[in-house]
């Protein structure tokens, strides 16, 4: 099961059918493999996943085919982007599996690097997927649209959504930045300098009181943000979700249970980048551009 997921999550991210069992990198030309930007040294056996999935694919139920797409909007794709929308389902694993992505156009910088690093947080995201007992996954919807992009780094919002029997799914949202210049995926470390945490938390709360979100559901954002022992008393450490970045400021995403009931859903909170200009490290200002 996990081979399959892999063979179809690659063959997507290069915008082809895994049905076409042709591909290969002898037949590949240099211009052809730049513009579908196939990873076929990741896979092993090529034209056999291919026989394979075909049959999978030959044997897959339509009962499974019902998606939670309809509770997630796609925002507009970008121009120097790519959209590409493929799903499957199947018997074996009692599995449903959609993936909606956005890739650059071979036409954009380091358009390989932004793939591989798409293509390597996909094959994360699912690891695991379909294995185990057959009742426990059976629906799973991965939404990675272009949030922004610059000519330094592109920010994705990833959605997940995962159903696995019960009153309702599993939904997690988050932006995840990377730098496609240093080719490194953009985090607390490379933004804010060592010894910084106590400010930046001080400073996320103050924005967060400001939030309207906030005001309506009063989320307990300190529970989260203050590292306690195992007796629940304060270790004086921090700790804070990884950090996005948008055109207005850093966003750190609070998940459903998280910090409130799941009915509230997820929390954006943004901090506006001219309140974290003294704890940049030099990296993300020319990040920035400050």
């Amino acid at each position: 099961m996990r081979l399959l997921v892999w063979a179809f999550v690659i063959m997507i991210i290069g915008g082809t059918w895994l049905a076409d069992c042709s591909c290969s990198k002898s037949s590949k030309t240099e211009d052809e493999t730049d513009s579908v930007v196939v990873y076929l040294d990741e896979m092993k056996e090529t034209d056999t996943i291919c026989d394979e999935f075909v049959a999978y694919r030959n044997e897959s139920d339509s009962a499974y085919e019902d998606t939670l797409s309809d509770e997630y909007q796609m925002p507009p794709v970008l121009p120097s982007f790519t959209r590409i929308e493929k799903g499957f389902s199947a018997v074996s694993g009692n599995l449903s599996y959609s993936l909606h992505v956005d890739y650059p156009k071979s036409s954009i910088t380091n358009a390989k690097v932004i793939i591989q690093w798409l293509v390597n947080m996909i094959r994360e995201d699912s690891c695991g997927m379909g294995d185990g007992d057959s009742e426990q996954l059976r629906l799973y919807e991965l939404y990675l649209p272009v949030a922004m992009y610059t000519d330094r780094f592109v920010t994705y919002t990833k959605f997940s959504m995962k159903y696995e029997g019960g009153l309702h799914g599993n939904y997690t949202e988050r932006f995840i930045s990377y730098d496609y210049i240093h080719k490194q995926e953009i985090d607390y470390d490379y933004l804010f300098m060592e010894g910084s945490m106590a400010d930046i938390v001080k400073i996320l709360l103050e924005e967060v009181e400001k939030s309207p979100r906030y005001k309506e559901w009063n989320p307990d954002v300190k529970s989260e943000v203050f590292v306690k022992d195992s007796k629940g008393r304060p270790t004086g450490k921090f700790k804070l979700p990884q950090p996005g970045l948008s055109k207005e400021g850093v966003v750190f995403s609070f998940q459903p249970y998280s910090i409130s009931c799941f009915a509230a859903g997820v929390f954006h909170f943004t901090i506006p980048y001219e309140r974290l200009t003294p704890y940049l490290t030099k990296r993300a200002k020319w990040c920035l551009k400050m």
